[in-house]
């Protein structure tokens, strides 16, 4: 066999701790030492095992796992998704995604993998619903795709997915439950912070100078300047700030 180029990116491994890790993360209030975003923090602190962790596959779900969202419930807390994309599309490694989830379908592996791999809405005889044609789309699957569209767009700009294939993570314990990481990549830097809990949180920001090199920030979600001049930074329940030095 031909052994792969030493740059390549081509996949090692399927990264099933982080899969596996997912839905507390998202489902958790996150604390300072294991619930929630924490567990995400401890988990990146083992990448030395591994020999190429950026080369690793990530995923949130896919044909042989349940969905992301096993039921109308967890649909319904749409953060729950975005904070899982989130942190799927800016952490190491490569990301996989599974058809249908960015259209907040469900199931399980109930039924013989029945439950996961339903039809896609559109283009099937009889479909009451064609995504192709938004067509009789619900409100959450018109939410879910908007904000996977979103972040895709932004995540295939050269400059971005360069930093975030190749660069290297810095990253903090989370602290009043937000995590903050960066991905840098030669003079770019691209900051993250998630508020792991339902609470409104202002974080202090003298510890984390390292990832804030400039006193405001473009997001990138709420296309708005942040203002890093103070000492606090509000967030409310569930934020996510993907943030450039411009």
């Amino acid at each position: 066999p031909l052994a792969a180029p030493r740059n390549s990116m081509l996949p090692s491994v399927m990264d099933f701790p982080l899969f596996a890790l997912f839905p507390s993360v998202c489902d958790e209030e996150t604390d300072d030492w294991t619930h929630g975003l924490t567990r995400i923090v401890n988990y990146l602190y083992q990448d030395y095992v591994y020999a190429h962790p950026r080369r690793l596959l990530t995923f949130i779900s896919n044909h042989d796992t349940c969905r992301f969202s096993n039921n109308m419930e967890q649909i319904r807390n749409t953060v729950r998704y975005k904070q899982a994309l989130t942190l799927l599309l800016t952490l190491r490694g490569i990301p996989q995604l599974y058809y249908g989830d960015e259209i907040a379908m469900y199931g399980t592996k109930d039924n013989m993998d029945i439950g996961q791999r339903h039809d896609f809405p559109g283009g099937f005889e009889g479909d009451n619903v064609n995504v192709f044609l938004n067509y009789n789309m619900t409100d959450y699957m018109h939410e879910y795709l908007t904000f996977t569209r979103k972040i895709l767009n932004w995540r295939k700009r050269k400059d971005i997915n360069s930093t975030i294939a190749f660069g290297k993570t810095v990253q903090f314990n989370a602290r009043y439950g937000v995590y903050v990481y960066a991905r840098i990549l030669g003079d770019t830097m691209l900051t993250f912070m998630i508020n792991g809990t339902w609470k409104d949180v202002d974080l202090p920001l003298n510890i984390f100078h390292e990832v804030l090199p400039k006193n405001q920030a473009y997001e990138m979600l709420s296309d708005r300047f942040l203002d890093f001049s103070k000492d606090t930074l509000h967030f409310n329940p569930r934020d996510i700030f993907i943030l450039e030095w411009r």
